[in-house]
């Protein structure tokens, strides 16, 4: 791994929340660009591990929360035992959002396991198309971000 001086303006961190985020160690090393053996740029040990932290609290807090619309939802489910469904709609189209729901949180539950992962493998909080580093502030909006997104628009390669 070769290490190589990052142009100074572009690694520049003007927002109070990344700044309190990270240590002041870890902001320091944003003026050495890392590089991977295929040549992608990289973060810090120091800012990937304050990111799988960051990840792994969030995992935990997913499944605890996927674990809790699961108890609820088979609450729902057992009220509905006795009854047919066209007679207790609002019930059963209760049940059919709650699933939904269940669903789209096990998907972002993924995204969260995948971006710890390529934390853990030093790829976390670069582009998928451009190969470029995604900014801080974007990483600690939106931490399962694989895309580089400049004026709401995510940008392609």
């Amino acid at each position: 791994m070769a290490k190589k001086k990052a142009d100074p303006a572009s690694i520049e961190v003007h927002d109070p929340k990344v700044i309190s985020f990270f240590s002041k160690e870890a902001l320091a090393t944003l003026s050495n660009e890392l590089i991977l053996y295929d040549g992608r740029p990289r973060y810090s040990d120091e800012i990937l591990k304050a990111f799988e932290d960051l990840l792994e609290k969030r995992i935990q807090d997913k499944e605890s929360d996927i674990k809790r619309k699961k108890d609820d939802l088979k609450e729902l489910r057992y009220s509905l035992i006795g009854k047919k469904p066209f007679e207790d709609y609002d019930h059963a189209h209760d049940i059919n959002q709650a699933e939904k729901v269940l669903v789209a949180d096990e998907k972002v539950l993924k995204e969260l396991r995948f971006a710890l992962s390529r934390a853990k493998h030093k790829t976390f909080g670069i582009c998928f198309n451009l190969r470029m580093l995604i900014p801080l502030e974007q990483l600690l909006a939106n931490p399962i971000s694989k895309y580089l997104v400049v004026h709401n628009q995510r940008c392609v390669g």
